[in-house]
């Protein structure tokens, strides 16, 4: 009988501002009732949520309150753009990428 260990769920969060030059860093990071209470607050702020189990693992490696690693940048700039995309369609915003240079639209 096959039996796999339950995966232990994990969190992390991290500060990114547009308006900053300062590079994101690591704001939370947990495993099991620790990830569930990050992620309920972070729910509860109508902070984004983007589930990503490779980024969680990368990020719980970290201190809390230290800077990302550059090599994390990607993925994490991937996410932000999500974020972003996400927040431009509930403002009534969206990319048009049939329309180059034109930037955002109204839709």
């Amino acid at each position: 009988m096959n039996r796999e260990k339950p995966k232990t769920r994990m969190a992390a969060a991290i500060e990114a501002r547009a308006d900053s030059a300062k590079p994101p860093r690591v704001v939370a990071a947990g495993r099991g009732l620790l990830a569930e209470r990050i992620l309920d607050i972070a729910r509860a702020q109508g902070i984004p949520v983007v589930a990503d189990d490779e980024l969680a693992r990368e990020l719980n490696l970290l201190e809390v309150g230290s800077v990302l690693p550059e090599e994390l940048f990607p993925a994490v700039a991937e996410i932000i753009a999500h974020v972003y995309h996400i927040a431009d369609l509930h403002r009534g915003y969206a990319i048009h990428p049939q329309a180059p240079g034109r930037g955002a639209g109204r839709v």
